[in-house]
């Protein structure tokens, strides 16, 4: 059995770290090539642009909105004439995906710069690929990044919705890496789980319950404090090597299934995912005290509990099994990274499940 982790090659999280460039002595006198989106631009490239001409040259673009084909090439398209050094992706997770495939592509090094703690895509090599409607068409894998920036400044003014989303994706990442781990599954890297990133998922978990609810309030108030940084160390870091080197399972494969119904496409990946993990607490039977524990975190930093919470109030089971059946036939979908004989109809039965305990008042 080889056990194997994969990691980003640095990692820096601070106040302002993104006006010096995290003090990356490789960057001195390097061609840097940015794809930003435009609340990035505005506020973080305008104001530091001079700054960052002292450092290298810098050149940008905006991003267009949605991880897909067609937008990797026409970011490709632009960048491969410039003669780059870097490619930083700056703003959320598809624009740091869309711009990890083109420094892949451009075989140049790849730092992420996440705007917001949305997702764990800025630690990652994994990329999502979606279509102009939204649903996940590609799964593919580049490079972890050489760098990742977060800058807690720029975390702690963005919307709150999007740090709460990041708990949601963050919330799956003990309990699928468990999972995986006891059931003998391969992880993302391609190999068995060490103790270190079992140990990491469970810090993420716990730093969730411990400072989820301080961070919200930190985060609406745009002051950085301890939990805050916390929090975006779990939703970024302790999320981002949980999922990749601990494993996926069904919270992300229904996520996935979710991904297939319109009403969900103006919810977040998080809050999907979120959801996706209140089914996989009854798809695989967890013990009742920690269905307790999680929906009563889920309520406390205002996670979906109920499918209404996520567009689909009025969703049914036929729309439910359609949704369903691409992501289950598919035998390469983490849905399948369980040791029992799943079914579509025990997916719907846990879905619903879900939907009912978190309807419950409480």
């Amino acid at each position: 059995m080889i056990k194997k982790a994969i990691f980003p090659r640095c990692y820096l999280q601070g106040k302002h770290v993104l006006r010096n460039f995290g003090e990356i002595r490789e960057l001195e006198g390097k061609r840097v090539f940015i794809l930003a989106t435009n609340a990035a631009v505005t506020k973080i490239i305008g104001p530091n642009m001079s700054f960052w001409k002292q450092i290298c040259t810098v050149e940008y673009e905006k991003f267009g909105g949605k991880c897909t084909w067609d937008e990797i090439d026409r970011i490709f398209n632009i960048a491969k004439e410039g003669g780059f050094d870097f490619v930083i992706g700056m703003g959320g997770g598809k624009a740091i995906d869309t711009a990890r495939v083109v420094a892949k592509r451009l075989g140049v090094k790849f730092i992420a710069a996440p705007t917001i703690a949305a997702t764990d895509a800025p630690t990652a090599s994994a990329c999502v690929i979606y279509n102009n409607e939204g649903a996940i068409v590609d799964y593919l894998t580049t490079n972890n990044p050489d760098y990742v920036l977060v800058d807690t400044q720029v975390i702690a003014e963005a919307p709150v919705r999007f740090l709460v989303s990041g708990m949601g994706d963050a919330l799956a990442t003990w309990f699928e890496a468990e999972t995986c781990d006891r059931s003998y599954f391969k992880n993302i890297s391609g190999g068995f789980n060490l103790k270190a990133i079992m140990s990491i998922a469970n810090i993420c978990y716990q730093t969730l319950l411990e400072y989820g609810v301080t961070a919200k309030i930190s985060c609406e108030k745009k002051v950085v404090s301890a939990a805050l940084d916390h929090i975006v160390e779990a939703n970024t870091l302790l999320s981002g090597l949980g999922f990749e080197s601990g494993g996926l399972s069904t919270a992300h494969g229904i996520h996935d299934c979710l991904c297939n119904l319109e009403g969900t496409h103006d919810y977040y990946h998080g809050e999907k995912v979120a959801f996706g993990t209140l089914s996989g607490l009854f798809l695989e039977g967890r013990p009742q005290s920690v269905v307790e524990e999680v929906y009563g975190f889920c309520r406390s930093v205002g996670l979906p509990t109920t499918l209404a919470q996520i567009g689909l109030g009025n969703v049914t089971d036929e729309e439910l099994d359609a949704a369903i059946h691409p992501v289950f036939e598919n035998k390469e979908s983490y849905l399948h990274n369980v040791r029992f004989d799943l079914t579509a109809e025990l997916i719907i039965d846990a879905i619903r499940m879900a939907d009912a305990f978190g309807s419950l008042e409480m």
